[in-house]
């Protein structure tokens, strides 16, 4: 355990002397990524092995339930072409994001089946640049503004997920 604990602390220094040594730009100069995210795994981790738990038979239980309605939309998917239910919604469903997401998802699905129903393949194809292009359009200015932070050193400018 003493093992274990050692190699948690050496990733963690060695993380945050190639923090100093980029001079920053891992953090994209923003301190909760490299305060909070890069450390939450660490931290994670390191409070498991100072104070093991006994393990939890309804943890244990419900991972069993999750596998079994997983494998079943997995399933269910392969054996029926038209199946609606893509696995993945199953565990991406319920985390926070999708909040903030779920309309951008239906409505990309609905104007996919709209075009394929109407317009066919064709139609389709000759639409994708334009929904990358929307896409493109909502992520480049994040990426933009994280380089104008890095050069001035501002922090607080915010991504806008949906």
């Amino acid at each position: 355990m003493t093992d274990l604990l050692e190699r948690s602390a050496a990733l963690r220094q060695r993380f945050r002397r190639r923090e100093r040594l980029f001079g920053g730009w891992v953090s994209y100069a923003h301190p909760s990524i490299t305060e909070t995210f890069a450390r939450a795994g660490f931290d994670f981790i390191e409070r498991l092995l100072r104070t093991p738990t006994e393990p939890y038979l309804w943890g244990w239980i419900n991972t069993g339930i999750g596998a079994v309605i997983m494998s079943l939309l997995m399933v269910a998917r392969w054996r029926f072409v038209g199946w609606p239910l893509h696995p993945l919604g199953y565990p991406i469903g319920p985390i926070w994001i999708m909040d903030a997401l779920w309309f951008n998802m239906f409505l990309a699905w609905l104007i996919k089946v709209v075009v394929l129903k109407y317009g066919g393949v064709r139609l389709y194809t000759n639409t994708r640049p334009f929904f990358f292009g929307l896409i493109l359009g909502n992520v480049v200015p994040g990426g933009i503004f994280l380089i104008v932070d890095h050069f001035t050193g501002m922090i607080g400018n915010i991504i806008f997920y949906g």
